[in-house]
Order: structure tokens, then C-alpha cells, then sequence
């Protein structure tokens, strides 16, 4: 896991270069502290920057950018079936250098080309520049784990793994995108690659683009490489089958040449993959987060399991004194205002781990997209909905979207882009989730890890992870295991609401993720598989926990203060501030002021990381 960024100019005139992208990747030190270089093509007209966190192959050969005689490579995140490659590769003749799995990723490309980008299998983005071919090619992995942005003029193209770094190649600020803050406010999750600032973007999951210069103009080309797709026929459900591939699947995210830590809930995704990584070693702690550790029942059952599997289990008691300082600190390394409750938990268990000595942790995030885990997916299951899109994108926008509650503290610009950006985001839903399709319910799936999975959930656990120089590996979001999901049945998936038939005793003790809740049968006790996701005994509800309690007068300064004055002027027509003052829902009250701190002028320059604004106490 690492920071990458990039410059690949027209010409050579810029003689700058160096020191622009010196100061990109110092902005993403928090991501790789082990080691950080630069790469200067001898034209002047390349360069790439890496800062590396150093998990396989610890060596100095490993170090980035790696060169060989044809190709420069930049590469954050991990290659699961690197070694079948490497092995693959040795057959054809192949000689290595190193141990890890950055070298397969050139020796691939010098061998295969870029058929080496539709055989790898993990999480990545990826820079590759072809000295040869004087072209450079950018690709992230298919769920979009982790994230690549870019931005280009007539002069140059340059990426970087965070926004932050990409301000450092821009003369100026860039404006407001006002659908992506539509969607922002009214979903909380993007529904297009676009970003907050307008002109910067993300290369779509499993997309490569390639840019190289033409015609004295740099040309940029976008293909899929590896896309997720949807089976027409199911096949029959094994238990088994599905549990090997997931076991599989955590040995193979626990790969590294250091020590690996696992984040637990207590609920069925998150004890899934500590109960089979405990399986992998005798050595495993396990970290739960809790602001209440006396009316947490995430605590409780993160115990029982811990207990019946025997292993280490630390409890994270966190408190935060100064809620305006740590949304501060929070929002700087989101880059984005994504209004997800759990970025509380996830900030303080990178924080723990980190400083317990781990540099890898296991995360739960991606099972309910596979697997029909939140309440909204029941809609799909509805058939008084499900034969039109448009019923059922509202009465997902219904149950998920706070546009009804926004709308009256916009101005009247802002309900215009608004009521326009509700007619793209229903097209957008209508693209995917067709009735048409063989199953409802895997393009509703599918949506859902496109745009709700990857930048609200993902985008938060990289960040924040990161934030720490900690590596969230995320093994649902597997290729095996995907491909083997979109397989099953949807009534083995959630249960249908109109259909009372009893399946089996067993598929009564829960009525979503059926077929998880199967496969793990005899891994996990019977309380953990039919424990509730949301509900009293179920997922804790932050937005009504202690850290929240001093959100009113956050909210009041960002809406009134002279400090957020400029901050509350980039949206001042689209957002009406005196009314917005008024506001009463939480969520939304959190969102506005992440808002106006992740476009604060004196924030975007940089944070002062202030431990006194937060601190936790381990609970053995």
C-alpha cells in the first residue's frame, strides 16, 4: 500500500517538474512512510513519485518507481496471485529480481503487454510508463478499492492517489462541481467518477486508460479491462463451496512480511473474515471500536466471538473532546464530505492498530453488496416495484436519499441543479438495475457496489486507514468471490417478503445474506448468524452516541462564523446559509460541516494533527 503520482507532459519545457512532483508526493506521505523516490525520464517530460509502505518483500529492490530496461512502475495496493504469475512468468522464461509482487506487474507487461492488467487478481492502482512506446497507462482494479485521481490541459496529464497531491500541479483552485455535491448531499456517494472539484477525476474501476502524445497534442484512451458482470443462469448453492473460496480468499489477503490485524463489529461480515483468519494463525488480534462500552452490543458479541474462537480481542474506548478539531483532521484526509457515520469507528481502529505496531488490517467492508445485506436491497425482492426502475429507484431514493430534507435550504440555483441531478441519478440507476434483466436483485447489487460501495465505504476505509499508514484489505472484494456471489439464487440471498413458505428451520433465523449465514454454519455460533445488522441489538447508532453531542454548535459556527465566511461563499448559490441554520437532521447537519471544512482555503494547504482533540484507552 502506497501513494503514487504522476506527470507526463507535452513537451520538456517545464523546468519545475521535479519540485511540482516532489511536493505531490509529500502530500501523501501519511500513505507510504517507509521510503519515497522520484522518477525523471531523461526527456524531463515523465515523471513519477512513490511513497511506499512496506508489507511484501521489505527489501530496497522493491522500492518505487521500479525501473527495468523498458518500463517505469508506480503501484499502490496488493496482487493476491502474484506468485501464480511470477511462476507462469518463470515457465516462459522470465528472470526476477525481487520477491514481491510490483516486479509481475512489469515483467507481465514486458511478456503479455496489457493482458498482464486482466490477469491480475487484488486491489490496485496502477502507473506504467512504456519508455519505448513513450506512452504511460493508468488502471485501477475492478470494485475500485483503491483510488486514482487525474486532471489534464493541452500541456499536461497528471494523476495521483489523493486530491490533495493533484492540488499540487494546479495553479489555482479548481471550482465547485455542483452535481457531484447534489449527489453528495442527497445520497452521501457519488454517482459518476467526477470529484468535488471540477476538472479532477478518478479512472473508472477496471477501466486502463492510456496516454501518450499525438499530433503535438497528448491523446488520453479508455477501454475496460475488467468489468463485473452479471450471470443470466444461477447455479446450484453450495455451502461449501462458498465457504472455501471466502477462506481462501482471507489466506490470501493475509500474505505479508508483516504482522496482519483484523477489525471486528461482532456482526456476521466482519466475524466471517476474523473467524477464518484465526484459522491462519495462532497469533490474531482482533479490534472493536465503542464510544459506550456498557450499551455497545457490538462489544458484546465482538467478545463472545473473540472468546469462542480464542483469540485476542482489544476494545477501543475512544472519546472526542474537540468535535470541530478532529472533523477538521477527519475531513482533511476524506478530501470528500462523505456523511458516513462510520468514519468515527474507522479512524479510531486505524489509529489503535497503528499503534499496536500493525501496518495490515483485515476489514468486513463489501459482503452486504454481494450478498443482499442492507434493508433497502428488500425492494428489489418487492414485485410491486421491481417491474419498473423507476418505482423502484423511488423508493430507494426514499428509504436513502435526504433530498426531500435538503431541498428546503437550497437556494433557488441550487433546487434547480438539484432537481436536474435527481433526473441523472434516476437514468444513472435505470442504466443498471433493469427489471428487464434476469435478476433484480444482482443489478440492484451491482449499482450498489458501483457507486454506494466504492465511494462511500471504500473511499472511507482507505483514507482513514491510511490516514494511519495502515493497509485495509477488504478479501469479499475478491474476484472469486464475486464471481461465485452473482451465481446464487436471489432467494438464497434475501428472502422474499410476499413468500411465506418456509425454506428450512435454518433459513428462518434470518431473512438477508441467507447464503453466507449457510456457509459459515459450524465457523460462527448461531448467535452471530442470526444476529440483526441494524436495530437495538444490532449496528450501534453513532449519530445518537456522546462523540455527536456538541455537533449543534460545530454546526452553528460553520453556518454563521466569519472563520467558514469564504468556505459558506463557494456555495452560496446553490446553498442558502441563513436557512440551513435551521436545519434539524443530524446527518445532514454533519455533511454541511464537513462541507465547509473540505473546501476551507486555510484546510485544503494542510492539517495540524492534534491528539488532544481525541484519544482511546484499550479494553482488554
Amino acid at each position: 500500500m502506497c501513494g503514487i503520482a504522476g506527470i507526463y507532459r507535452l513537451d520538456n519545457q517545464d523546468l519545475t517538474l521535479p519540485s511540482r512532483l516532489n511536493s505531490a508526493v509529500e502530500k501523501l506521505a501519511h500513505r507510504g512512510p517507509d521510503f519515497s523516490r522520484l522518477y525523471i525520464s531523461p526527456g524531463g517530460n515523465v515523471g513519477l513519485g512513490h511513497t511506499r509502505l512496506s508489507i511484501i518483500d521489505l527489501s530496497a529492490d522493491n522500492n518505487q518507481p521500479f525501473e527495468t530496461d523498458r518500463t517505469v512502475v508506480v503501484f499502490n495496493g496488493e496482487i493476491y496471485n502474484y506468485a501464480a504469475l511470477r511462476d507462469e512468468l518463470k515457465n516462459q522464461g522470465v528472470a526476477f529480481r525481487t520477491q514481491g509482487d510490483t516486479e509481475v506487474i512489469s515483467r507481465g507487461y514486458e511478456q503479455w503487454g496489457v493482458e498482464i492488467f486482466s490477469k491480475i487478481k487484488g486491489m490496485y492502482a496502477i502507473g506504467l510508463l512504456d519508455k519505448r512506446a513513450d506512452c504511460c497507462f493508468l488502471i485501477r482494479d475492478c470494485f475500485g478499492i483503491k483510488p486514482l485521481y487525474f486532471s489534464f490541459d493541452d500541456k499536461e496529464f497528471v494523476f495521483a492517489s489523493e486530491i490533495k497531491a493533484l492540488r499540487e500541479f494546479q495553479k489555482e483552485e479548481q471550482p465547485i462541481n455542483s452535481e457531484v455535491l447534489m449527489d453528495l448531499m442527497s445520497f452521501g456517494y457519488h454517482f459518476s467518477c467526477d470529484s468535488l472539484q471540477r476538472n479532477i477525476q478518478q479512472i473508472p474501476p477496471g477501466q486502463l486508460l492510456c496516454i501518450q502524445r499525438k499530433n503535438k497534442a497528448i491523446e488520453t484512451s479508455l477501454r475496460n479491462e475488467k468489468r463485473l458482470e452479471l450471470k443470466v443462469e444461477k447455479a446450484r448453492f453450495k455451502p461449501s463451496a462458498l465457504r472455501n473460496r471466502l477462506a481462501e480468499s482471507v489466506q490470501l489477503h493475509m500474505l505479508a512480511d508483516v504482522p496482519v490485524a483484523v477489525t471486528l463489529s461482532g456482526g456476521l461480515d466482519s466475524s466471517a473474515v476474523t473467524a477464518l483468519a484465526s484459522q491462519q494463525t495462532k497469533n490474531l488480534v482482533a479490534y472493536t471500536n465503542t464510544f459506550d462500552i456498557d450499551h455497545d452490543y457490538e462489544v458484546m458479541y465482538s467478545k463472545d466471538l473473540c472468546r469462542y474462537l480464542g483469540i485476542k480481542h482489544r476494545v477501543v474506548l475512544s472519546q472526542i473532546h474537540n468535535l470541530e478539531g478532529f472533523l477538521r483532521e477527519v475531513i482533511y484526509y476524506l478530501e470528500e464530505p462523505i456523511p458516513n457515520i462510520a468514519t468515527l469507528n474507522s479512524f479510531f481502529l486505524a489509529k489503535a492498530v497503528k499503534e499496536d505496531g500493525y501496518k495490515v488490517a483485515l476489514v468486513g467492508e463489501g459482503s452486504d453488496e454481494l450478498f443482499g445485506g442492507y434493508p433497502w436491497h428488500l425492494l428489489a425482492r418487492d414485485e410491486t416495484l421491481s417491474q419498473s426502475s423507476q418505482h423502484l429507484f423511488q423508493a430507494y431514493s426514499k428509504r436513502r436519499s435526504l433530498s426531500e430534507k435538503i431541498y428546503p435550504y437550497l437556494t433557488e440555483a441550487g433546487q434547480t441543479a438539484l432537481n436536474s441531478r435527481i433526473q441523472s441519478q434516476e437514468e444513472i440507476f435505470s442504466h443498471i438495475v433493469n427489471p428487464s434483466s434476469n435478476c433484480v436483485l444482482d443489478s440492484f447489487l451491482l449499482f450498489d457496489i458501483k457507486y454506494q460501495l466504492q465511494f462511500s465505504q471504500l473511499s472511507r476505509i482507505d483514507r482513514l486507514f491510511m490516514r494511519f499508514g495502515i493497509e485495509a484489505r477488504v478479501p469479499y472484494l475478491y474476484d472469486d468471490i464475486y464471481n461465485y456471489a452473482i451465481s446464487i439464487p436471489s432467494k438464497l440471498k434475501i428472502k422474499d417478503p410476499s413468500n411465506t413458505t418456509k425454506l428450512s428451520k435454518f433459513f428462518d433465523i434470518r431473512t438477508d445474506k441467507i447464503c453466507l449465514a449457510k456457509a459459515l454454519k459450524g465457523v460462527l455460533p448461531k448467535s452471530i448468524l442470526k444476529r440483526e445488522k441494524f436495530g437495538p441489538r444490532g449496528t450501534n447508532n453513532l449519530y445518537k452516541s456522546t462523540p455527536l453531542g456538541s455537533i449543534d454548535s460545530v454546526f452553528l459556527k460553520v453556518c454563521s462564523s466569519k472563520e467558514y465566511q469564504e468556505s459558506r461563499n463557494l456555495v452560496a448559490h446553490l446553498i442558502d446559509w441563513r436557512k440551513a441554520e435551521t436545519a434539524t437532521n443530524p446527518k445532514l447537519k454533519l455533511f454541511l460541516c464537513l462541507l465547509s471544512m473540505a473546501i476551507d482555503p486555510t484546510l485544503t494547504k494542510g492539517v495540524t494533527n492534534n491528539d488532544e482533540n481525541y484519544s482511546y484507552t484499550i479494553v482488554d
